[in-house]
């Protein structure tokens, strides 16, 4: 999802607790990312990891982003 980085200081879960990075940092560049901790781990990315951005439900649909590949930032 497209945001700013208010998001990570407005949003809250749960009995309003706010967001906090297992690792890393918020974004600060353009194509920068942050992964939520469990799918950093399961797809095995680091802060750091190139992450080439890609979307659509099917072989016609799937559209790749080749303009810059993205940083995670943290997660």
């Amino acid at each position: 999802m497209g945001t700013t980085d208010d998001f990570f200081m407005r949003f809250r879960f749960g009995k309003n607790t706010a967001l906090s990075f297992s690792e890393g940092e918020a974004f600060s560049q353009l194509f920068d990312v942050v992964l939520g901790a469990e799918v950093a781990k399961k797809l095995n990315y680091r802060v750091g990891d190139p992450i080439l951005l890609a979307h659509g439900l099917g072989r016609i649909s799937f559209s790749m982003h080749d303009v810059s590949l993205s940083e995670s930032r943290g997660s």
